[in-house]
Formats: C-alpha cells, structure tokens, sequence
C-alpha cells in the first residue's frame, strides 16, 4: 500500500471515529465500542508504518526555514523533486541540532 493509500484509508477511518463517537454520545452500544477499538486500532497501526518506502532515494537537501512566529521548518527535497516538510517545535529543533552536529563531529575525527 502506497503511502497515498495510507493517507486515505486513514482519513476514512478518522471521519468513522468521529461518527462513532458522536453515537456514544446518544446511546453506549457494545458494538459501537467494539467497532470504535478497532477503528482506533487500526488507525495507530497506520500511523506507526514508516512514511517513506525501503526503496526511496535519499533526498538531495535539507533546508531550515526560520518565520518569525511560525514553527521552525525542516524541509527535504529529493533531486526529482519530492519534497517533505515537518515543522518542529523549538526543543525538538534543538535535539535534532545537537544529534546533527554529534554525528558530523564523530565524521571529522
């Protein structure tokens, strides 16, 4: 399954929890519990696949983009075109700065 597929059948299953739960707030159903577990379930299992395919080519660059006001962005691109993007709270930037420049350091020694 691509992670397109993934992204969709977890948008399904997300707009399904959602019904689920706006039912529990009318009448508690045994089924309804069940199926809302499942769902549950079977949304933690797609958000713990890894993203990106065994067989991706690693990405080209990265590039740190500093908003005023916004999240600092980290942003891959890949030499034919790809892009992913995350944005990182500050301690989380800061953690994946120190890990970076830990791992270069052990390279120049």
């Amino acid at each position: 399954m691509s992670v397109t597929d993934h992204a969709a059948t977890r948008q399904q299953l997300a707009e399904m929890r959602s019904r689920l739960l706006g039912n529990l707030g009318k009448q508690i159903e045994g089924g309804d519990l069940a199926l809302l577990a499942s769902v549950q379930a079977a949304i933690a299992v797609i958000d713990a696949e890894p993203d990106c395919p065994a067989d991706a080519e690693p990405m080209a660059r990265a590039i740190v983009t500093d908003v005023p006001g916004q999240p600092v962005c980290l942003s891959l691109y890949g030499s034919d075109g790809r892009v992913a993007t995350i944005g990182l709270p500050p301690l989380r930037a800061l953690a994946i700065a120190q890990e970076l420049i830990g791992a270069a350091g052990r390279r120049l020694r």
